[in-house]
Protein backbone atom coordinates (compact mmCIF):
# COMPACT_ATOMS: atom_id res chain seq x y z
CA UNK A 1 0.00 0.00 0.00
CA UNK A 2 1.37 3.27 -0.92
CA UNK A 3 3.08 5.87 2.18
CA UNK A 4 1.72 8.67 -0.07
CA UNK A 5 -1.28 11.23 0.58
CA UNK A 6 -2.61 12.69 -2.62
CA UNK A 7 -0.48 16.14 -1.08
CA UNK A 8 2.77 14.39 -0.87
CA UNK A 9 4.47 16.02 -3.90
CA UNK A 10 3.89 19.28 -2.47
CA UNK A 11 5.54 18.44 0.75
CA UNK A 12 8.12 16.30 -1.18
CA UNK A 13 8.96 19.87 -2.92
CA UNK A 14 9.00 21.76 0.01
CA UNK A 15 11.76 19.19 1.73
CA UNK A 16 14.02 18.92 -1.35
CA UNK A 17 14.52 22.81 -1.25
CA UNK A 18 16.46 21.49 2.19
CA UNK A 19 17.39 17.88 1.54
CA UNK A 20 18.89 17.59 -2.24
CA UNK A 21 21.69 16.19 -4.20
CA UNK A 22 23.66 19.56 -3.77
CA UNK A 23 23.54 20.41 -0.04
CA UNK A 24 23.68 16.35 0.89
CA UNK A 25 26.98 15.96 -1.22
CA UNK A 26 28.26 19.64 0.29
CA UNK A 27 27.41 17.99 3.58
CA UNK A 28 29.54 14.92 2.87
CA UNK A 29 32.47 16.84 1.49
CA UNK A 30 32.55 19.54 4.50
CA UNK A 31 31.08 17.56 7.39
CA UNK A 32 30.32 14.19 7.67
CA UNK A 33 33.34 12.41 5.71
CA UNK A 34 35.67 13.72 8.52
CA UNK A 35 33.10 12.58 10.92
CA UNK A 36 32.86 9.03 9.81
CA UNK A 37 36.87 8.71 9.73
CA UNK A 38 36.80 9.76 13.63
CA UNK A 39 34.10 7.19 14.48
CA UNK A 40 33.85 5.50 17.21
CA UNK A 41 34.10 2.00 14.89
CA UNK A 42 37.74 2.31 12.91
CA UNK A 43 36.65 1.42 9.53
CA UNK A 44 39.45 -0.79 7.36
CA UNK A 45 39.00 1.76 4.15
CA UNK A 46 38.36 5.17 5.97
CA UNK A 47 35.22 5.28 3.76
CA UNK A 48 37.02 5.72 0.92
CA UNK A 49 34.56 3.53 -1.05
CA UNK A 50 31.48 5.85 0.41
CA UNK A 51 33.68 9.20 -1.01
CA UNK A 52 34.09 7.75 -4.41
CA UNK A 53 30.41 6.96 -4.55
CA UNK A 54 29.29 9.65 -3.11
CA UNK A 55 27.25 11.16 -5.83
CA UNK A 56 25.31 7.84 -6.06
CA UNK A 57 24.50 7.68 -2.86
CA UNK A 58 22.85 11.55 -2.26
CA UNK A 59 21.34 10.62 -5.40
CA UNK A 60 19.68 7.70 -3.99
CA UNK A 61 18.83 9.71 -0.95
CA UNK A 62 17.00 12.15 -3.04
CA UNK A 63 15.25 9.51 -4.75
CA UNK A 64 13.92 7.56 -1.64
CA UNK A 65 12.49 10.92 -0.12
CA UNK A 66 10.78 12.06 -3.57
CA UNK A 67 9.04 8.36 -3.67
CA UNK A 68 8.13 8.71 0.04
CA UNK A 69 9.92 5.30 0.71
CA UNK A 70 12.90 7.01 3.25
CA UNK A 71 13.17 5.16 6.13
CA UNK A 72 15.76 5.26 9.18
CA UNK A 73 18.03 2.31 8.97
CA UNK A 74 18.41 0.17 11.68
CA UNK A 75 20.70 1.64 14.01
CA UNK A 76 23.69 -0.13 16.33
CA UNK A 77 24.09 1.60 20.27
CA UNK A 78 27.42 1.14 22.02
CA UNK A 79 27.80 2.27 26.04
CA UNK A 80 30.69 4.82 27.12
CA UNK A 81 30.57 4.75 30.89
CA UNK A 82 30.82 8.15 32.47
CA UNK A 83 30.95 7.08 36.22
CA UNK A 84 30.39 4.50 38.69
CA UNK A 85 28.69 2.51 35.69
CA UNK A 86 26.46 4.96 34.78
CA UNK A 87 27.00 4.60 31.33
CA UNK A 88 25.60 7.17 27.98
CA UNK A 89 23.94 5.39 25.24
CA UNK A 90 25.20 6.31 22.05
CA UNK A 91 24.03 5.90 18.12
CA UNK A 92 25.68 4.50 15.91
CA UNK A 93 23.47 5.85 12.31
CA UNK A 94 24.16 4.45 8.84
CA UNK A 95 26.08 6.50 6.55
CA UNK A 96 22.90 7.92 4.68
CA UNK A 97 20.84 8.63 7.75
CA UNK A 98 23.98 10.61 9.25
CA UNK A 99 24.16 12.55 5.92
CA UNK A 100 20.62 13.51 5.56
CA UNK A 101 20.14 14.13 9.77
CA UNK A 102 23.64 16.46 9.37
CA UNK A 103 21.77 18.20 5.90
CA UNK A 104 19.11 19.05 7.82
CA UNK A 105 20.42 20.50 11.10
CA UNK A 106 22.65 22.65 8.74
CA UNK A 107 19.55 23.92 6.66
CA UNK A 108 18.93 26.34 9.98
CA UNK A 109 21.45 26.69 11.72
CA UNK A 110 22.59 29.60 10.51
CA UNK A 111 19.20 31.53 11.54
CA UNK A 112 19.42 29.70 15.15
CA UNK A 113 22.42 31.16 15.93
CA UNK A 114 21.16 34.61 14.76
CA UNK A 115 18.20 34.26 16.81
CA UNK A 116 20.10 32.77 20.19
CA UNK A 117 18.45 35.18 22.82
CA UNK A 118 22.28 35.51 24.86
CA UNK A 119 25.37 36.29 23.39
CA UNK A 120 26.31 33.89 26.29
CA UNK A 121 25.55 30.68 24.84
CA UNK A 122 28.46 29.52 23.64
CA UNK A 123 27.98 26.11 22.03
CA UNK A 124 28.81 26.04 17.99
CA UNK A 125 29.31 23.63 15.51
CA UNK A 126 32.77 21.86 15.65
CA UNK A 127 35.41 22.75 13.09
CA UNK A 128 36.32 19.74 11.13
CA UNK A 129 39.53 21.36 10.08
CA UNK A 130 40.92 20.42 13.47
CA UNK A 131 42.17 16.71 14.63
CA UNK A 132 40.01 15.66 17.04
CA UNK A 133 42.94 13.63 18.78
CA UNK A 134 44.13 16.49 21.00
CA UNK A 135 42.76 15.89 24.60
CA UNK A 136 42.30 19.36 25.87
CA UNK A 137 39.42 20.00 23.32
CA UNK A 138 35.52 19.61 24.01
CA UNK A 139 33.80 16.08 23.05
CA UNK A 140 31.73 18.07 21.15
CA UNK A 141 31.25 22.01 19.28
CA UNK A 142 34.11 24.00 18.26
CA UNK A 143 37.23 24.78 19.91
CA UNK A 144 36.68 28.29 20.04
CA UNK A 145 33.15 28.22 21.73
CA UNK A 146 34.35 25.97 24.34
CA UNK A 147 37.52 28.42 25.35
CA UNK A 148 35.37 31.30 24.90
CA UNK A 149 33.15 29.66 28.19
CA UNK A 150 36.03 28.88 29.86
CA UNK A 151 37.18 32.37 30.16
CA UNK A 152 33.66 33.51 30.93
CA UNK A 153 32.74 31.18 33.74
CA UNK A 154 36.91 31.86 35.26
CA UNK A 155 35.81 35.70 34.99
CA UNK A 156 32.46 34.93 37.26
CA UNK A 157 35.38 33.41 39.63
CA UNK A 158 37.21 36.63 39.91
CA UNK A 159 34.63 39.29 39.60
CA UNK A 160 31.92 37.87 41.65
CA UNK A 161 31.59 36.08 45.77
CA UNK A 162 29.40 33.01 44.94
CA UNK A 163 29.23 30.85 41.49
CA UNK A 164 26.70 28.73 40.69
CA UNK A 165 27.17 25.56 38.23
CA UNK A 166 24.00 23.45 37.49
CA UNK A 167 23.92 20.36 35.20
CA UNK A 168 20.66 19.12 33.61
CA UNK A 169 20.08 15.81 34.98
CA UNK A 170 20.12 13.13 32.11
CA UNK A 171 19.32 16.03 29.21
CA UNK A 172 19.50 13.95 26.50
CA UNK A 173 17.56 11.43 27.15
CA UNK A 174 14.15 13.93 28.10
CA UNK A 175 14.48 15.99 25.60
CA UNK A 176 10.52 15.37 24.11
CA UNK A 177 10.24 15.54 20.23
CA UNK A 178 7.04 17.85 20.61
CA UNK A 179 8.14 20.28 22.80
CA UNK A 180 11.42 20.05 20.47
CA UNK A 181 9.40 20.82 17.53
CA UNK A 182 7.65 23.92 19.16
CA UNK A 183 10.47 25.38 20.23
CA UNK A 184 12.08 25.14 16.89
CA UNK A 185 9.10 26.98 15.14
CA UNK A 186 9.05 29.51 17.54
CA UNK A 187 12.56 29.97 17.02
CA UNK A 188 13.43 29.87 13.37
CA UNK A 189 11.54 30.26 9.99
CA UNK A 190 10.94 26.60 8.96
CA UNK A 191 8.15 25.28 6.50
CA UNK A 192 5.95 22.42 8.00
CA UNK A 193 7.08 19.38 6.02
CA UNK A 194 11.21 19.89 6.74
CA UNK A 195 10.60 20.02 10.45
CA UNK A 196 7.94 16.62 10.04
CA UNK A 197 10.87 15.35 8.42
CA UNK A 198 13.44 15.99 11.18
CA UNK A 199 10.91 14.56 13.52
CA UNK A 200 10.65 11.53 12.01
CA UNK A 201 14.23 11.11 11.45
CA UNK A 202 14.51 11.56 15.39
CA UNK A 203 12.09 9.40 16.18
CA UNK A 204 13.54 6.60 13.99
CA UNK A 205 16.82 6.85 15.95
CA UNK A 206 15.19 6.39 19.20
CA UNK A 207 15.77 3.58 21.58
CA UNK A 208 13.39 0.90 21.14
CA UNK A 209 14.37 -1.91 23.10
CA UNK A 210 12.39 -4.90 23.68
CA UNK A 211 9.56 -4.65 21.46
CA UNK A 212 8.20 -1.83 23.68
CA UNK A 213 5.79 0.48 22.25
CA UNK A 214 7.44 3.73 20.57
CA UNK A 215 8.33 6.96 22.98
CA UNK A 216 8.96 9.88 20.70
CA UNK A 217 11.58 11.49 23.78
CA UNK A 218 15.23 10.89 23.88
CA UNK A 219 17.35 12.74 21.36
CA UNK A 220 19.81 10.10 19.72
CA UNK A 221 23.14 10.55 21.11
CA UNK A 222 25.40 10.61 17.90
CA UNK A 223 29.11 11.86 17.17
CA UNK A 224 28.20 14.13 14.95
CA UNK A 225 27.02 17.97 15.36
CA UNK A 226 23.44 17.52 14.17
CA UNK A 227 21.84 16.38 17.78
CA UNK A 228 23.93 18.68 19.31
CA UNK A 229 22.68 22.12 17.74
CA UNK A 230 18.88 20.82 18.21
CA UNK A 231 20.03 20.52 21.72
CA UNK A 232 21.77 23.47 22.29
CA UNK A 233 18.69 25.64 20.58
CA UNK A 234 16.16 23.19 22.69
CA UNK A 235 17.48 25.70 25.64
CA UNK A 236 17.12 28.96 24.17
CA UNK A 237 14.05 29.52 26.22
CA UNK A 238 15.91 29.24 29.53
CA UNK A 239 18.59 31.65 28.01
CA UNK A 240 15.66 34.06 27.28
CA UNK A 241 14.26 33.50 30.80
CA UNK A 242 18.03 34.25 32.63
CA UNK A 243 18.44 37.44 30.33
CA UNK A 244 15.29 38.63 31.50
CA UNK A 245 15.75 38.16 34.86
CA UNK A 246 19.16 40.56 33.66
CA UNK A 247 21.87 38.64 35.19
CA UNK A 248 24.59 39.82 33.58
CA UNK A 249 27.43 37.04 34.39
CA UNK A 250 25.48 33.50 33.05
CA UNK A 251 27.11 30.93 30.65
CA UNK A 252 26.16 28.06 28.86
CA UNK A 253 27.81 25.59 27.27
CA UNK A 254 25.07 22.73 25.70
CA UNK A 255 23.74 21.64 28.98
CA UNK A 256 26.66 23.20 31.64
CA UNK A 257 25.09 26.52 33.20
CA UNK A 258 27.06 28.90 35.01
CA UNK A 259 26.26 31.68 36.88
CA UNK A 260 28.20 34.46 39.01
CA UNK A 261 25.88 36.60 41.98
CA UNK A 262 26.71 38.17 44.72
CA UNK A 263 24.64 36.72 47.78
CA UNK A 264 23.51 33.33 48.42
CA UNK A 265 19.81 34.85 47.86
CA UNK A 266 20.77 35.32 44.14
CA UNK A 267 21.92 31.79 44.10
CA UNK A 268 18.81 30.44 45.15
CA UNK A 269 16.21 32.44 43.17
CA UNK A 270 18.39 31.76 39.55
CA UNK A 271 18.64 27.81 40.59
CA UNK A 272 14.74 28.16 41.11
CA UNK A 273 13.93 30.10 38.06
CA UNK A 274 15.70 27.76 35.48
CA UNK A 275 14.75 24.84 37.68
CA UNK A 276 10.80 25.55 36.99
CA UNK A 277 11.75 26.82 33.26
CA UNK A 278 12.83 23.49 32.68
CA UNK A 279 10.23 21.58 34.30
CA UNK A 280 7.77 23.42 31.34
CA UNK A 281 9.44 20.78 29.17
CA UNK A 282 9.85 17.92 31.60
CA UNK A 283 13.35 18.54 32.56
CA UNK A 284 15.21 19.05 35.65
CA UNK A 285 18.31 20.26 37.17
CA UNK A 286 20.71 17.60 38.65
CA UNK A 287 20.38 17.77 42.13
CA UNK A 288 23.62 16.12 43.05
CA UNK A 289 25.46 18.74 40.40
CA UNK A 290 24.23 21.97 40.97
CA UNK A 291 26.19 23.83 43.86
CA UNK A 292 26.35 27.32 44.70
CA UNK A 293 30.36 27.54 45.62
CA UNK A 294 32.08 30.52 47.36
CA UNK A 295 34.83 32.30 45.45
CA UNK A 296 37.47 30.46 47.03
CA UNK A 297 35.10 27.14 46.34
CA UNK A 298 35.15 28.37 42.95
CA UNK A 299 38.85 28.95 42.13
CA UNK A 300 39.28 25.51 43.15
CA UNK A 301 36.50 23.51 41.60
CA UNK A 302 37.46 25.43 38.32
CA UNK A 303 40.87 24.66 38.50
CA UNK A 304 42.03 28.34 37.89
CA UNK A 305 45.70 27.91 39.59
CA UNK A 306 46.19 24.66 38.05
CA UNK A 307 44.99 26.08 34.85
CA UNK A 308 47.52 28.90 34.90
CA UNK A 309 50.37 27.50 35.41
CA UNK A 310 49.36 24.54 33.00
CA UNK A 311 49.40 28.22 30.50
CA UNK A 312 52.55 28.91 31.75
CA UNK A 313 54.33 25.60 31.12
CA UNK A 314 52.96 25.45 27.85
CA UNK A 315 54.43 28.70 26.69
CA UNK A 316 57.55 28.46 28.94
CA UNK A 317 58.52 24.70 27.98
CA UNK A 318 55.65 23.35 25.71
CA UNK A 319 56.07 25.90 23.15
CA UNK A 320 60.01 26.54 23.54
CA UNK A 321 61.89 23.73 25.11
CA UNK A 322 60.45 20.00 24.83
CA UNK A 323 62.79 17.80 26.22
CA UNK A 324 63.04 20.26 29.35
CA UNK A 325 59.21 19.84 28.98
CA UNK A 326 59.57 15.91 29.42
CA UNK A 327 61.86 16.45 32.59
CA UNK A 328 59.64 19.13 34.61
CA UNK A 329 56.47 17.29 34.06
CA UNK A 330 56.31 14.36 35.80
CA UNK A 331 57.35 15.89 39.02
CA UNK A 332 54.44 18.66 38.30
CA UNK A 333 52.12 15.18 37.81
CA UNK A 334 53.08 13.89 41.13
CA UNK A 335 52.97 17.01 43.33
CA UNK A 336 48.88 17.74 42.05
CA UNK A 337 48.25 13.74 42.29
CA UNK A 338 49.23 13.45 46.13
CA UNK A 339 47.37 16.46 46.81
CA UNK A 340 44.38 14.96 44.88
CA UNK A 341 44.14 17.54 42.66
CA UNK A 342 42.74 15.86 39.71
CA UNK A 343 39.90 14.28 41.96
CA UNK A 344 37.61 17.22 42.10
CA UNK A 345 35.92 19.70 40.27
CA UNK A 346 37.78 19.93 36.87
CA UNK A 347 40.56 18.03 37.83
CA UNK A 348 40.22 15.72 35.15
CA UNK A 349 40.09 18.07 32.41
CA UNK A 350 43.28 19.69 34.25
CA UNK A 351 44.57 15.58 34.11
CA UNK A 352 43.62 15.57 30.19
CA UNK A 353 45.47 18.35 29.78
CA UNK A 354 48.22 17.26 31.12
CA UNK A 355 48.19 13.52 29.97
CA UNK A 356 48.28 15.85 26.27
CA UNK A 357 51.34 17.83 27.84
CA UNK A 358 53.51 14.54 28.21
CA UNK A 359 52.60 12.89 24.86
CA UNK A 360 53.47 16.10 22.87
CA UNK A 361 57.19 16.27 24.94
CA UNK A 362 57.54 12.27 25.26
CA UNK A 363 57.31 12.89 29.13
CA UNK A 364 57.62 9.30 30.73
CA UNK A 365 54.89 9.44 33.48
CA UNK A 366 54.62 6.37 36.26
CA UNK A 367 52.74 3.98 34.88
CA UNK A 368 50.87 3.04 38.02
CA UNK A 369 49.12 6.46 37.74
CA UNK A 370 48.48 5.47 34.22
CA UNK A 371 46.73 2.10 34.83
CA UNK A 372 44.92 3.45 37.91
CA UNK A 373 43.59 6.27 35.36
CA UNK A 374 42.18 3.53 33.26
CA UNK A 375 40.68 1.37 36.06
CA UNK A 376 38.77 4.39 37.56
CA UNK A 377 38.62 7.35 35.41
CA UNK A 378 36.40 6.58 32.65
CA UNK A 379 36.91 9.87 31.36
CA UNK A 380 40.43 9.92 31.18
CA UNK A 381 40.58 6.56 29.50
CA UNK A 382 41.04 7.34 25.82
CA UNK A 383 44.01 9.89 26.73
CA UNK A 384 45.26 6.78 28.93
CA UNK A 385 45.45 4.84 26.14
CA UNK A 386 46.31 7.53 23.39
CA UNK A 387 49.56 7.98 25.87
CA UNK A 388 50.40 4.32 26.19
CA UNK A 389 50.17 4.29 22.22
CA UNK A 390 52.85 7.13 21.60
CA UNK A 391 54.86 5.94 24.32
CA UNK A 392 55.22 1.92 23.50
CA UNK A 393 52.84 -0.49 24.65
CA UNK A 394 54.71 -3.02 26.62
CA UNK A 395 53.84 -6.89 27.64
CA UNK A 396 53.67 -5.01 31.21
CA UNK A 397 51.09 -3.17 29.78
CA UNK A 398 49.05 -5.80 28.23
CA UNK A 399 48.91 -7.62 31.43
CA UNK A 400 47.64 -5.36 33.83
CA UNK A 401 44.53 -3.58 31.17
CA UNK A 402 43.74 -7.08 30.64
CA UNK A 403 43.49 -7.50 34.70
CA UNK A 404 41.56 -4.40 34.58
CA UNK A 405 38.96 -5.91 32.29
CA UNK A 406 38.85 -9.09 33.85
CA UNK A 407 38.67 -7.58 37.22
CA UNK A 408 34.92 -6.43 36.13
CA UNK A 409 35.85 -2.61 36.48
CA UNK A 410 34.56 -2.49 33.03
CA UNK A 411 31.28 -2.04 32.19
CA UNK A 412 30.66 -0.47 29.07
CA UNK A 413 31.65 -1.09 25.35
CA UNK A 414 33.85 2.17 24.64
CA UNK A 415 36.50 0.29 26.75
CA UNK A 416 37.58 -2.51 24.25
CA UNK A 417 37.13 -0.26 21.60
CA UNK A 418 39.54 2.38 22.65
CA UNK A 419 41.81 -0.12 23.82
CA UNK A 420 41.96 -1.97 20.65
CA UNK A 421 42.34 1.54 18.28
CA UNK A 422 45.40 2.16 20.80
CA UNK A 423 47.20 -0.84 20.08
CA UNK A 424 46.32 -0.73 16.17
CA UNK A 425 48.14 2.58 15.72
CA UNK A 426 50.51 2.84 18.39
CA UNK A 427 54.30 1.71 19.28
CA UNK A 428 54.84 -1.47 20.27
CA UNK A 429 57.76 -4.05 21.90
CA UNK A 430 59.13 -6.04 19.82
CA UNK A 431 59.07 -9.95 20.46
CA UNK A 432 57.57 -13.62 20.83
CA UNK A 433 56.84 -12.70 24.20
CA UNK A 434 54.44 -9.65 23.36
CA UNK A 435 53.28 -11.31 20.02
CA UNK A 436 51.68 -13.89 22.38
CA UNK A 437 50.15 -11.65 24.68
CA UNK A 438 48.20 -10.07 22.11
CA UNK A 439 46.77 -13.19 20.78
CA UNK A 440 45.90 -13.46 24.96
CA UNK A 441 44.15 -10.57 24.46
CA UNK A 442 42.36 -11.32 21.38
CA UNK A 443 41.04 -14.12 23.09
CA UNK A 444 39.61 -12.11 26.30
CA UNK A 445 38.37 -9.57 23.40
CA UNK A 446 36.21 -12.60 22.05
CA UNK A 447 34.09 -12.96 25.21
CA UNK A 448 33.13 -9.23 24.92
CA UNK A 449 30.16 -9.71 22.21
CA UNK A 450 29.49 -7.71 19.20
CA UNK A 451 32.00 -4.98 20.28
CA UNK A 452 35.02 -7.10 21.82
CA UNK A 453 34.85 -9.31 18.31
CA UNK A 454 35.40 -5.92 16.44
CA UNK A 455 38.30 -5.30 18.64
CA UNK A 456 39.45 -8.55 18.28
CA UNK A 457 39.45 -8.11 14.79
CA UNK A 458 41.11 -4.88 14.52
CA UNK A 459 44.03 -6.03 15.79
CA UNK A 460 44.51 -9.12 13.97
CA UNK A 461 45.12 -6.84 10.71
CA UNK A 462 48.75 -5.94 12.34
CA UNK A 463 49.25 -8.69 14.58
CA UNK A 464 48.34 -11.84 12.74
CA UNK A 465 49.37 -13.69 9.72
CA UNK A 466 46.29 -14.83 7.04
CA UNK A 467 46.59 -18.54 7.73
CA UNK A 468 45.53 -17.63 11.32
CA UNK A 469 42.98 -14.62 10.64
CA UNK A 470 41.05 -17.10 8.29
CA UNK A 471 40.99 -19.72 11.12
CA UNK A 472 39.03 -16.93 12.99
CA UNK A 473 36.99 -15.70 10.78
CA UNK A 474 35.87 -19.68 10.02
CA UNK A 475 35.06 -19.56 13.94
CA UNK A 476 33.29 -17.07 14.30
CA UNK A 477 31.33 -16.94 10.80
CA UNK A 478 27.82 -16.93 12.67
CA UNK A 479 28.64 -13.58 14.34
CA UNK A 480 29.94 -11.40 11.56
CA UNK A 481 28.47 -12.99 8.57
CA UNK A 482 24.82 -11.15 9.20
CA UNK A 483 26.19 -7.95 10.26
CA UNK A 484 27.52 -5.26 7.68
CA UNK A 485 29.96 -3.88 10.02
CA UNK A 486 31.42 -6.29 10.56
CA UNK A 487 31.52 -7.97 7.18
CA UNK A 488 33.47 -4.29 6.57
CA UNK A 489 36.18 -5.39 8.62
CA UNK A 490 36.58 -8.99 7.39
CA UNK A 491 36.60 -7.28 3.42
CA UNK A 492 39.57 -5.29 4.50
CA UNK A 493 41.93 -8.31 5.27
CA UNK A 494 42.01 -8.71 1.40
CA UNK A 495 45.48 -7.34 1.19
CA UNK A 496 47.00 -9.25 4.10
CA UNK A 497 45.54 -12.28 2.84
CA UNK A 498 47.36 -11.47 -0.73
CA UNK A 499 50.35 -10.64 0.75
CA UNK A 500 50.59 -13.55 2.70
CA UNK A 501 49.48 -15.72 -0.14
CA UNK A 502 45.95 -16.49 0.97
CA UNK A 503 43.59 -14.70 -1.04
CA UNK A 504 42.10 -18.28 -2.58
CA UNK A 505 40.89 -19.27 0.60
CA UNK A 506 40.04 -15.87 1.96
CA UNK A 507 37.61 -15.19 -0.94
CA UNK A 508 36.37 -18.14 -0.55
CA UNK A 509 35.18 -17.09 2.89
CA UNK A 510 33.74 -14.11 2.18
CA UNK A 511 31.95 -16.05 -0.64
CA UNK A 512 30.52 -18.54 1.23
CA UNK A 513 29.60 -15.80 3.68
CA UNK A 514 27.55 -13.76 1.04
CA UNK A 515 28.44 -10.53 3.46
CA UNK A 516 27.64 -7.46 1.48
CA UNK A 517 30.12 -5.28 3.24
CA UNK A 518 32.71 -8.22 3.16
CA UNK A 519 32.45 -8.24 -0.25
CA UNK A 520 32.39 -4.64 -1.06
CA UNK A 521 35.41 -3.71 1.03
CA UNK A 522 37.09 -6.46 -1.08
CA UNK A 523 35.87 -5.46 -4.41
CA UNK A 524 37.30 -2.22 -3.28
CA UNK A 525 41.02 -3.72 -2.84
CA UNK A 526 40.70 -5.24 -6.06
CA UNK A 527 40.40 -2.30 -8.04
CA UNK A 528 42.59 -0.63 -6.26
CA UNK A 529 45.31 -3.47 -6.68
CA UNK A 530 44.05 -3.62 -10.46
CA UNK A 531 42.67 -0.69 -12.19
CA UNK A 532 45.33 2.73 -12.30
CA UNK A 533 42.67 4.58 -13.06
CA UNK A 534 40.46 4.09 -9.89
CA UNK A 535 43.23 5.70 -7.62
CA UNK A 536 43.32 8.62 -9.18
CA UNK A 537 40.64 10.46 -6.57
CA UNK A 538 42.50 7.59 -3.69
CA UNK A 539 46.27 8.34 -4.07
CA UNK A 540 46.10 11.76 -2.77
CA UNK A 541 43.88 10.96 0.32
CA UNK A 542 46.54 8.11 1.68
CA UNK A 543 49.95 9.66 0.11
CA UNK A 544 51.03 11.74 3.40
CA UNK A 545 51.82 10.85 7.16
CA UNK A 546 49.04 11.51 9.87
CA UNK A 547 51.32 13.52 12.45
CA UNK A 548 48.55 13.12 15.17
CA UNK A 549 48.97 9.31 15.08
CA UNK A 550 51.90 7.71 16.41
CA UNK A 551 53.27 5.93 14.12
CA UNK A 552 52.51 8.43 11.42
CA UNK A 553 49.62 6.54 9.51
CA UNK A 554 45.96 5.54 10.59
CA UNK A 555 44.90 1.76 10.19
CA UNK A 556 42.78 2.04 7.49
CA UNK A 557 45.31 4.17 5.38
CA UNK A 558 48.00 1.33 6.22
CA UNK A 559 45.59 -1.60 4.72
CA UNK A 560 44.84 0.55 1.60
CA UNK A 561 48.43 1.41 1.18
CA UNK A 562 48.91 -2.72 0.78
CA UNK A 563 46.87 -3.00 -2.61
CA UNK A 564 48.43 0.44 -3.90
CA UNK A 565 51.80 -0.80 -3.96
CA UNK A 566 50.61 -3.82 -5.19
CA UNK A 567 49.07 -2.82 -8.05
CA UNK A 568 51.17 -3.25 -10.97
CA UNK A 569 50.22 -0.57 -13.04
CA UNK A 570 51.14 1.77 -10.75
CA UNK A 571 54.40 3.58 -11.56
CA UNK A 572 57.30 3.05 -10.00
CA UNK A 573 58.44 7.11 -9.57
CA UNK A 574 55.08 7.59 -7.93
CA UNK A 575 55.52 3.77 -5.85
CA UNK A 576 59.26 5.65 -4.95
CA UNK A 577 57.73 8.59 -3.78
CA UNK A 578 55.03 7.00 -1.17
CA UNK A 579 57.79 4.30 0.29
CA UNK A 580 59.68 7.77 0.61
CA UNK A 581 57.22 9.40 2.82
CA UNK A 582 56.15 6.11 4.98
CA UNK A 583 59.60 4.74 5.01
CA UNK A 584 59.50 5.06 8.68
CA UNK A 585 57.04 1.89 9.07
CA UNK A 586 59.86 -0.10 8.09
CA UNK A 587 61.37 0.53 11.77
CA UNK A 588 57.62 -0.43 13.75
CA UNK A 589 57.10 -3.63 14.74
CA UNK A 590 54.13 -5.82 12.92
CA UNK A 591 53.52 -2.62 10.73
CA UNK A 592 55.34 -2.85 7.44
CA UNK A 593 53.56 -2.94 4.56
CA UNK A 594 54.43 -5.54 1.53
CA UNK A 595 56.20 -3.79 -1.01
CA UNK A 596 57.50 -0.88 1.39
Amino acid sequence: MSQKSPKFFLREKVIAQIVNYESLRKTWKKKTHTDFRNFFLPDPIDHLDVNIQIDDICKRIVSKIKSGEYSVSGTKRYLVEKSKGLCRQMTLPSIEDALTLQCLADAFWNEIKSKSPSKNAFFEPKDHTFSKTLDDIPEYGSIKAWLDFQKKIIGFSKKNDFIVIADIANYYDFIDFSHLRNVIVSTVTIREPVIDFLMYMLSGMCWKPDYMPTRDVGMPQIDIDAPRLLAHCFLFELDAVVEDMQFANYARFMDDIDAGVDNIAEAKKIIKSIDLTLQTRQLRLNAGKTRILTYREAWKHFKVLENAILDLFQKKYIEKDLQLAAQRLPSLVLKWHKRRAFDDGNGEKILKRVITFAIKSGANLDREFIYDAIRLRPNIRTSAFRYLSHEGFSVKDLVRINDIIKSGHVCDDSFVMEYAKAICVGKVMVGNEFTKMMLKTIELFETEGFYGLYAALIILYRFAKAKEIIQFLKKHEDSWRHDDHLGRVVGGFAPIARRDGEYTEFSNVVLKSMNRGAKSVQDFHYRVRTDVSFLSPIIGKVSSLDKSFPCGIRLGKWLVLHSILQNEGLPESKKAKIKSVFKGLKDQPHFTVAGL
